[in-house]
């Protein structure tokens, strides 16, 4: 009788799941985009992405393309895709991967 319905927000660890039957352009868009908005500092940032193994290889070719080309910059000028980390710490974090 003291059991309640509820929904946790968990963190945003789920992972995100590519089949081969995807359009992987969509599926590449989509990764980058859960992966860097907010320069993926924010809790449900795409950070677990699991692959099937036929397309795998083409996958992380693309994403490591559209990675690539990710534009560093003022977070106000439009043709930035990626502004500054949050703190010296955040920076140490990411420069140690």
């Amino acid at each position: 009788k003291n059991v309640r319905h509820y929904c946790a927000e968990l963190g945003g660890n789920c992972p995100v799941l590519i089949f081969d039957d995807t359009d992987l352009e969509e599926a590449v868009n989509g990764v980058a985009f859960g992966a860097y908005v907010a320069n993926g500092q924010t809790c449900v940032s795409a950070k677990r992405i699991l692959v099937q193994e036929t397309i795998y290889d083409e996958f992380v070719k693309r994403l490591t393309t559209k990675a690539n080309g990710l534009r560093l910059g003022d977070p106000m000028d439009m043709d930035s895709h990626l502004g500054p980390v949050i703190s010296a710490k955040q920076l140490d974090s990411i420069e140690s991967l």
